[in-house]
């Protein structure tokens, strides 16, 4: 059970705050904890005078508890209801997803318009001069495996069990270090749902990976390095600190501590303490010594030392008060509290040995990983760079960053004192003195206020990030702004390099889609890589995530849990299958615990009994009632067949207490599944309102391309801007380009031509142009072979010229006899010619010889219509 919202019953949750409490008590100064153990006291009894209303002799070890809280559930979740939701949730979500092939039919006129805009913008960059061409060789050394590193990034954004596998093969500081670009190159846009829940799945996937490998607790999310190659002990540590303090949560974790503004912030408190009553804190008289305000004091020894023992009492003070009180004040992001409740419930299942006191306390020290990631993850990190986190950086105002410049602020001592204390807070590394032991109690007391400040958040958060990103995933199907990535040159060398030396570990599948990928590229050589590092390119790569469009095939991994196509899933669907298992299945109880239940929940009377025999006989009669006419014969059955599963369980040796936690956990897996499903139908909701808003989208997105390709059409700029440019003596680019363009007079900027939201497409008889002269005869054709009433020309305009096609139809089967493109070049030409000309087409071997001028008068024509 997981301290997570439906994810545990509320009286497991409260026994965590017991047991947590408990293991407080036994150390000395444990204020957090016993406040902890009270609140959770008074929640507790809250809650059982709720289940015990108008039955006051109910306790919590006899069947008659178990049987108020069964017939409070059974009102809103009986198991036959729950089967009936998670069917129509698969129903519901597979229609869903067949009705994303249409999104591709609704933005054909949108496709064709950027379709235009591509081709024009292609064509208006000749006429503007924009810079020096190109350095000659100016590509990177990997151009030529662009598209294999297309796929390579494409495929370990969506399936994030490449990047957790590698993550585990890293040999030494280097691979990491590129290890890290990569992955936050790829994951940075977490204000992109699909991307933030990714690489929420990549962390807790990875989480679960390293507490599998850790040996003891001290080994779980260890920030510090290996010695013997250098690198990071714990990946997931930096990637956690990486999501923790990204821009995304500058609101949300950043603010409310460093805005020194806030009157409840923790800057706020330092920056008052430090300038109005000239605080000075250290962790050890050598950096009270230290500090700007006694570097030019002529202080003796003692009396120095007594000024350090006078400031480390104003610090505990402000630890205790100040400190713990912003740290109170402030949450941390849903995705965050998510991702440390599902760490501590893996640490839990994992069952390290901790001793503590030589008592082992299995519940409170698995914290300590979670403790570790709070502060030397986000607030050490936020104190020694109070710079950025507090000043312009951080969009506040630069008055406050003034105080942290230089050596000589008070501000900046006291914030990087504070930082050395958490540090050796965590360490549990404190001097012998006096001072140092003071320290080390009320290190003691802070660090148990943090574990009950964690605890309250891992308790309220709900672990849906499979379930968000699922969804996430079916809206980006909706979404029309394409998602690119950009990586170094250099990253990418050195990770296709790891990636081919551990793809036996790497590969997902069979058919493995990054390892077909990898296959051709080069190992690249350590001076290849130095090369483009000292280059700085920089490749932008297209992630195509709307992939369900194309094909609306889908698979949740088993392995990552992430959404993906068949082809980068550990399952493999048939040619057949359309999906995988999407909806999580419920699990349904044993049959002898489903008919106690049901015998709990449908008598008549009150039960109570505390044990198996009294438990019978209040059944026996029950079952006296039930016999009689009129009654409920079916319940009496049922009741002896319950009377007859309890002396089985006696006879099994089952005592009471294993039977109450068995019922516990069958209501605790019916809560979590009902709320499970709750998600499932708001992510659906969500997904119908993406659809809604997707039809305006288009609609706006055609309205922008057309105002667009309508001014391309001309590059006329308005003329306010103009006569500005005129009254400056300034030549702009776009105004002589304009004009070399209407001098050209092309064909294609035909006003008719682009007015189209698609390309204009007309089919015309071969008798109607032969009898109206655009088609002056067959060249080349044998008469007695082709005869037009059985010939037919299409005219596809596009950005670039014409496509004609002729067909030639015979019976029901119509075939292509020629295809061939007139340039926009050659139909600029046409417009200048004489009414007699004629022209054959293709020039090399012409098939149709057309009349100029009726050619250009009717593609006009088809322009326009």
């Amino acid at each position: 059970a997981a301290p997570t919202a439906g994810a545990a019953s509320q009286e497991k949750a409260r026994a965590r705050g017991g047991a947590a409490a408990k293991a407080g008590e036994a150390q000395q100064g444990d204020a957090g904890r016993g406040q902890a153990k009270k609140g959770a006291e008074e929640e507790k009894s809250k809650a059982d005078a709720a289940v015990r209303a108008g039955n006051p002799a109910l306790s919590d070890n006899n069947f008659g508890y178990i049987q108020a809280r069964l017939r409070k559930q059974a009102r809103f979740a009986t198991e036959a209801e729950i089967k009936r939701s998670e069917e129509d949730v698969v129903k519901r979500l597979h229609d869903s997803l067949k009705v994303l092939g249409d999104i591709s039919q609704i933005e054909a006129p949108l496709t064709a318009m950027v379709s235009k805009f591509d081709s024009l913008f292609a064509k208006n960059l000749k006429y503007i001069k924009a810079g020096e061409p190109a350095e000659s060789g100016s590509g990177s050394s990997i151009s030529p495996n662009l598209a294999r590193y297309q796929v390579l990034v494409s495929s370990i954004q969506q399936q994030v069990a490449y990047l957790v596998s590698l993550s585990l093969c890293l040999e030494n500081e280097k691979e990491q270090a590129t290890f890290y670009a990569a992955t936050k190159s790829i994951f940075v846009e977490l204000e992109d749902d699909r991307i933030q829940f990714l690489l929420a799945a990549l962390l807790r996937l990875l989480v679960e990976k390293e507490i599998e490998q850790s040996k003891k607790l001290e080994d779980v999310l260890d920030e510090g390095k290996n010695p013997s190659n250098g690198r990071d002990r714990s990946s997931a540590f930096h990637l956690l600190k990486y999501f923790a303090l990204h821009e995304k949560h500058m609101e949300t974790i950043v603010n409310p501590l460093m805005d020194h503004r806030n009157p409840k912030g923790l800057m706020k408190s330092i920056d008052h303490l430090s300038l109005t009553q000239d605080a000075v804190w250290a962790v050890s008289f050598a950096d009270f010594k230290k500090a700007p305000e006694n570097s030019d004091k002529g202080f003796e020894f003692k009396e120095l030392q007594s000024e350090f023992a006078q400031s480390t009492t104003r610090f505990i003070e402000f630890l205790k008060t100040d400190f713990v009180a912003a740290i109170k004040e402030f949450r941390l992001p849903p995705t965050v509290q998510k991702l440390l409740s599902h760490t501590f419930v893996t640490i839990k299942r994992r069952r390290f040995a901790v001793v503590v006191d030589g008592e082992v306390d299995q519940e409170v020290m698995c914290c300590e990983p979670i403790v570790k990631v709070l502060v030397l993850g986000i607030l050490v990190p936020m104190l020694r760079n109070a710079k950025k986190f507090a000043g312009k950086m951080a969009n506040f105002d630069g008055e406050f960053e003034k105080r942290l410049e230089g050596e000589s602020s008070g501000v900046k001592f006291n914030i990087d004192q504070l930082a050395n204390f958490l540090e050796r807070m965590i360490a549990d590394n404190f001097d012998s003195t006096t001072e140092g032991k003071l320290l080390k109690r009320t290190a003691k007391d802070v660090k148990n206020e943090l574990i009950a400040f964690l605890i309250a958040q891992m308790h309220d958060a709900t672990d849906d990030i499979q379930t968000s990103l699922l969804f996430s995933v079916l809206k980006s199907q909706y979404q029309i702004k394409t998602k690119s990535v950009q990586l170094r040159a250099s990253v990418l060398m050195q990770l296709s390099n790891m990636f081919k030396k551990n793809m036996n570990k790497l590969s997902i599948n069979d058919h493995d889609l990054v390892a077909e990928a990898c296959r051709p590229i080069k190992a690249w050589t350590d001076e290849e890589i130095e090369q483009e590092e000292q280059r700085e390119l920089y490749h932008t790569f297209m992630i195509d995530s709307r992939f369900l469009i194309k094909e609306t095939r889908l698979s949740i991994c088993p392995s990552s849990f992430c959404p993906v196509p068949p082809s980068l899933s550990t399952e493999m669907l048939s040619i057949k299958q359309q999906f995988g298992v999407l909806v999580r299945s419920f699990r349904p109880v044993e049959e002898h615990t489903r008919l106690l239940e049901e015998c709990l929940v449908q008598v008549t009377c009150e039960l109570k009994a505390e044990t198996f025999d009294k438990l019978r006989k209040e059944f026996a009669e029950e079952i006296a009632e039930q016999i009689r006419p009129g009654r409920d014969i079916i319940l009496a059955n049922k009741l002896m067949q319950a009377q007859e599963k309890i002396q089985e369980l006696k006879e099994l040796d089952l005592r009471e207490e294993e039977l109450f936690e068995s019922l516990e956990k069958v209501m605790a897996n019916r809560k979590e599944y009902s709320a499970y499903l709750s998600q499932m139908y708001y992510g659906m909701r969500q997904v119908e309102a993406m659809k809604r808003r997707h039809e305006k989208d288009v609609q706006q997105a055609l309205a922008s391309y057309e105002a667009a390709n309508r001014f391309q059409l001309t590059l006329q700029l308005p003329s306010p801007l103009i006569e500005a440019a005129k009254d400056l003596g300034v030549q702009l680019h776009l105004e002589s380009a304009a004009e070399r363009i209407q001098s050209r007079e092309e064909f294609v900027r035909n006003a008719n031509v682009w007015h189209h939201k698609n390309d204009p497409v007309m089919t015309y008889p071969m008798k109607k142009l032969l009898s109206r002269k655009v088609v002056v005869r067959f060249a080349d054709a044998d008469a007695s072979k082709l005869d037009a009433r059985e010939l037919r020309v299409t005219f596809h305009l596009r950005g670039d010229g014409v496509d004609v096609s002729l067909l030639l139809k015979r019976h029901t089967t119509e075939s292509v006899l020629q295809k061939f493109h007139i340039a926009e070049a050659s139909l600029r030409n046409l417009q200048k010619s004489d009414e007699k000309a004629t022209i054959g087409f293709p020039e090399e071997t012409p098939v149709l010889v057309f009349s100029q001028t009726k050619l250009v008068e009717m593609l006009g024509e088809i322009a326009a219509n």
